[in-house]
């Protein structure tokens, strides 16, 4: 009477687990990578490449976390963290892609859009503010402005 819930129940070829195991380069594409020779043996450690829900979280956040530095690098700096803190390195390494040059601009300014809405009104009063987004925009555009 049931049955046509079965298709409903997860099959182990959908598993996410099982997903990110297909997509995920091998522990031995990392140790091969010239860039990262520098973390040597660390790289070898279990906890890195396993993914559970304490390591995949840990990746997660320091790829976010990475991905809003405005600096350079951020492949060194999102595996270094990821050794350090022992979170899962794949997925850390993928997470830090959202951010890239074309979208670079866009978050930053969101994120001055949101921080004016949320944050405006405690340190000046909206009456005395003035409209200050063209330094914004000019900073955006390489202008003299900034």
């Amino acid at each position: 009477m049931l049955e046509w819930l079965l298709f409903l129940a997860p099959h182990p070829a959908n598993m996410p687990r099982k997903f990110f195991r297909k997509i995920s380069p091998t522990p031995e594409t990392f140790r091969r990578h010239k860039h990262l020779q520098f973390l040597g043996d660390a790289l070898h450690v279990a906890c890195l490449w396993h993914i559970n829900r304490r390591t995949a979280a840990k990746g997660v956040a320091i790829g976010l976390f990475v991905m809003w530095l405005p600096l350079p690098f951020h492949v060194l700096m999102t595996a270094t963290l990821a050794v350090i803190l022992r979170a899962n390195l794949p997925i850390a390494l993928i997470t830090v892609f959202i951010n890239n040059p074309l979208t670079m601009g866009p978050m930053f300014y969101l994120d001055y859009w949101l921080a004016d809405i949320c944050w405006a009104d405690i340190f000046i009063p909206s009456s005395s503010k003035p409209a200050c987004t063209g330094w914004f925009m000019a900073c955006l555009t390489f202008g003299n402005h900034c």
